[in-house]
């Protein structure tokens, strides 16, 4: 019976590792700074993920643009809130590119996934006039 419970657990961790759960986040010259409707990022090294929040008004049409530079690896990068995911991506070259969503919820994230990624990333929400 412990021989079984042994298996199961072993086999836990090796899908939570697999599905990137238990790894740490290494980065390595990561710089970044966050404000109520920019996000921007630069990395020699990053490989790992990390969520950056962002509120906005509930039921409005937001764009958000992205800039991302990807010079080795790639970056995934999602935007979503509690329920929906709206844009998910991944990178291998440097793009650019926006979307627009309909604002269902206040709390927004943005993912950003980095596999042995160096480069960078801009991103700028613009609420319509």
């Amino acid at each position: 019976m412990e021989v079984i419970i042994g298996l199961v657990i072993l086999i836990i961790v090796f899908v939570l590792y697999e599905k990137r759960f238990l790894r740490k986040r290494k980065a390595i010259l990561f710089k970044h700074k966050k404000t109520p409707k920019k996000f921007r990022a630069s990395y020699k090294l990053y490989d790992g993920f990390d969520y950056y929040h962002f509120r906005l008004q509930k039921g409005k049409t937001v764009t958000i643009h992205y800039d991302v530079s990807v010079e080795k690896g790639y970056l995934k990068m999602e935007w979503k809130d509690a329920e929906n995911s709206f844009f998910q991506q991944e990178f291998y070259q440097d793009e650019k590119g926006s979307f627009t969503i309909v604002t269902n919820r206040r709390l927004h994230s943005l993912r950003l996934e980095g596999i042995h990624t160096k480069g960078g990333c801009n991103v700028t929400i613009e609420h319509p006039a």
